[in-house]
């Protein structure tokens, strides 16, 4: 078990990446001015107008709230789009072989396609308790997991848990995957993971389990930052860029929502309607900012570490905020384009 002494030594750790990551990034007031033309006469059209976009997700819980709205939401903006649902693995192989071009996946499925693109400022994340993720213990205390037992998941999951009890026990389990058959209670590993709808069942602990970590929890109080469990990942930067504004518009409209989506699944996962609406507004967020992103750079730089991914280029994220300032310089073009047209005449 890690002593105090090494735990205030992780702590400065993660703080010195997070300083570093503040101090070397580029000041906006640094940055070289636009040139005098409008931001629209710089760019060709993006090829990706009046194409259909095949887009894929997973329909869980926490997916809701920026997918529901999403067909109706690009075809008000012009946007033709065709949705495939299905599991985690099935959407992941479908883009790995160029049969859908977005989808709401995991970190761990862009280590496998680095030349995609993180799509606009969208995500779903949790800063503190998160009730989808929990770890179920059968041993006495956690430095004696030596197996821990999960259904097929996405391999963010089993990465995250990899680095928590690397970090605070020195600890490398195995990890053994379940048949969808198998009743996880009667697992005979050391400890059980459960990730999303499952985990939010509140299956019993019965007496085979001693203790359960909420593993958001335990990661934003051991590194001090967010958890980002899912984002839309682009096959490139053209389609990153044009289907960001509709998929910000989505998720807008899908925190509107959340009293009645919240009472939707509670009566599908058959749970207390109260419960549901608190994971879904208090416990998870859907916007991708700045802590988020350090949380997601912190995270590669720990998997990396501990040799779990070799991921060295810098995270292609979409810089809402620089697009936001190419808006408005056009904006204040047109404007002065008038004031002058109206001098002259």
């Amino acid at each position: 078990m890690r002593t105090r002494p090494q735990r205030i030594a992780l702590s400065r750790i993660v703080n010195t990446v997070i300083t570093k990551s503040v101090t070397n990034a580029p000041s906006v007031l640094s940055a070289s001015p636009l040139p005098d033309v409008p931001p629209a006469a710089e760019e060709e059209v993006n090829p990706w107008v009046g194409k259909t976009i095949r887009i894929g997700f997973s329909p869980f819980t926490s997916h809701l709230p920026i997918t529901l709205n999403l067909e109706q939401t690009a075809q008000e903006n012009n946007i033709p789009v065709e949705t495939t649902l299905g599991s985690q693995e099935e959407i992941r192989q479908k883009f790995f072989n160029d049969e859908l071009d977005l989808v709401l996946v995991s970190l761990s499925d862009y280590f496998q396609r680095p030349e995609s693109y993180i799509s606009s400022d969208v995500c779903v994340c949790s800063e503190g308790l998160v009730r989808s993720v929990l770890l179920y213990g059968r041993v006495q205390q956690p430095y004696q997991i030596k197996t821990i037992a999960l259904y097929p998941t996405s391999e963010t999951f089993v990465l995250m848990t990899k680095i928590l009890l690397a970090e605070r026990f020195d600890i490398h389990p195995d990890f053994l995957i379940l048949d969808k058959k198998d009743k996880w209670e009667l697992t005979n590993a050391d400890a059980a993971l459960l990730i999303g709808d499952c985990a939010l069942r509140q299956p019993s602990r019965g007496d085979r389990f001693s203790f359960v970590w909420d593993m958001g929890q335990r990661w934003t109080q051991w590194t001090g930052i967010p958890f980002i469990y899912y984002f839309w990942l682009a096959k490139d930067k053209a389609l990153g860029r044009f289907i960001a504004p509709t998929l910000s518009q989505t998720r807008d409209k899908g925190v509107e929502q959340l009293p009645s989506l919240a009472l939707q699944e509670a009566r599908r996962l058959k749970i207390d309607p109260e419960y549901c609406h608190d994971y879904l507004n208090s416990k998870l967020s859907f916007r991708l900012g700045g802590r988020q992103r350090k949380g997601v750079e912190i995270f590669c730089r720990l998997a990396k570490k501990h040799l779990l991914i070799d991921i060295g280029a810098p995270i292609p994220f979409y810089n809402q905020f620089r697009f936001r300032r190419r808006e408005q310089e056009q904006t204040a073009f047109q404007e002065q384009n008038k004031i002058e047209q109206n001098d002259a005449e």
